[in-house]
């Protein structure tokens, strides 16, 4: 009676190693494109929220004649001490004047549809873009500081400073294709800042603009014209010399009658 073995094919080391070799090339090939493609699914999420946010902003000017949403009243305050306080649904909010381009969203009634609010506790989903990493109550797109000043303010020869302070009208926009509205202040889709990354003025990297015939595209902000020096920016007089450069989109060189690019 004969014994007949079986023998179970098998890979040796060599087989094994040379097909994890294999593996790891084509995570290699793969990998940076996911990641791209995530980067643009981003993206694009991000200008989607911009753009209803821009929507929102705009349906609040048709219902408050043409006027800007605001907060903060056009006082000079000259210490941290003295910032305004307003209270609001989601607690005290402490700012100057031109905090009304950061907070505005909280001068909104109701600024988006139902389905996009999360609760109490967090932001309004198209307020922000897209991120894991997420406990802010503001927004991460700022309207631009244009609007919070006459035009004559925002050109070194003609800044006398608080006194041309007041919120502008939508209507007095000059070139809405070219003058933005709203600017990204930080971005996410950026490799190893996953807490955000300031991309809204010095930086080359492509941020978020909507303009104010709302339309929406990422543009790297050194690529657009310089604003105007504004060293009331915080609330504080001083700070920048009359020839220093303004940032793009959020201190628009003759303001609403001036253009980003």
């Amino acid at each position: 009676m004969s014994t007949h073995h079986r023998f179970r094919p098998a890979f040796t080391i060599i087989e094994l190693l040379v097909v994890l070799g294999i593996v790891m090339i084509v995570l290699s090939i793969l990998l940076p494109a996911l990641g791209s493609a995530r980067r643009q699914a981003k993206a694009t999420t991000t200008l989607g929220n911009i753009r209803q946010c821009g929507q929102a902003v705009t349906s609040y000017c048709d219902d408050n004649r043409g006027l800007f949403p605001t907060l903060f009243e056009p006082r000079l305050v000259f210490r941290d001490l003295e910032l305004m306080r307003v209270k609001t649904p989601r607690g005290t909010l402490r700012g100057g004047w031109f905090s009304n381009a950061g907070t505005w969203q909280f001068a909104l009634p109701n600024p988006l549809p139902a389905e996009v609010v999360s609760d109490m506790l967090r932001p309004r989903e198209s307020l922000v873009a897209p991120t894991d990493h997420r406990e802010e109550t503001q927004s991460d797109f700022a309207l631009s500081f244009a609007f919070y000043a006459r035009p004559d303010y925002w050109h070194w020869r003609t800044q006398r400073g608080p006194e041309q302070w007041r919120t502008m009208r939508l209507d007095s926009i000059r070139h809405p294709s070219n003058k933005g509205m709203m600017l990204q202040m930080r971005v996410y889709d950026v490799p190893g800042w996953p807490d955000g990354f300031m991309a809204c003025c010095a930086t080359d990297y492509p941020t978020g603009i909507l303009w104010s015939d709302l339309a929406a595209e990422r543009v790297s902000p050194p690529s657009l014209r310089p604003g105007a020096p504004n060293p009331w920016h915080h609330g504080v007089a001083g700070g920048l010399p009359p020839w220093a450069k303004g940032s793009p989109v959020l201190e628009t060189e003759y303001g609403v009658e001036g253009r980003d690019r």
